[in-house]
């Protein structure tokens, strides 16, 4: 069955997530916020789990236990999770999916790999911009901006 198909026939058991990041000008300096989003497809609605400048481990532990609370958890009835293999998407995180019977998914190809795959190689014009945009933007999306500090919550040094 490929991705559609299975998209299909699952949509009612199914959500998705992904992250984004924007970056806003404090009196600190830039700050980086990541923002977890969660979307059910059989009724478009989306949960903002987490917006969050200190992503880590114990932070999508307790969004795990969020999205599957028995009681008003965004994944209450849920079959299937689907995400890319982020790496703040950590083992302990699946293991809280696991645990409320919540699968996860990430093993379908990447569509920038398909797409790229079925694109021909020639080079065009327009490949060689957009490839200079993306060496223009890749050190903001690596987290290699010197400005950007870490932000401190109340009761943080």
């Amino acid at each position: 069955m490929n991705s559609k198909q299975f998209v299909r026939s699952h949509m009612a058991t199914m959500c998705v997530a992904d992250f984004l990041t924007t970056e806003v000008w404090t009196m600190r300096g830039l700050v980086r916020y990541h923002t977890l989003f969660v979307m059910n497809l059989a009724k478009r609605q989306v949960e903002i789990a987490q917006i969050s400048c200190q992503m880590n481990g114990q932070v999508m532990a307790q969004v795990g236990r969020n999205l599957t609370d028995s009681e008003d958890g965004f994944l209450d009835g849920m079959e299937y999770f689907v995400c890319d293999r982020d790496t703040l998407f950590t083992n302990e995180f699946c293991r809280t999916l696991e645990t409320s019977g919540v699968k996860r998914r990430n093993d379908w190809p990447d569509s920038k790999t398909t797409r790229d795959r079925d694109r021909p190689r020639s080079a065009t014009a327009g490949d060689h911009d957009r490839s200079a945009q993306s060496r223009r933007r890749r050190p903001i999306m690596q987290g290699n901006r010197p400005e950007l500090e870490k932000c401190n919550h109340p009761g943080q040094p």
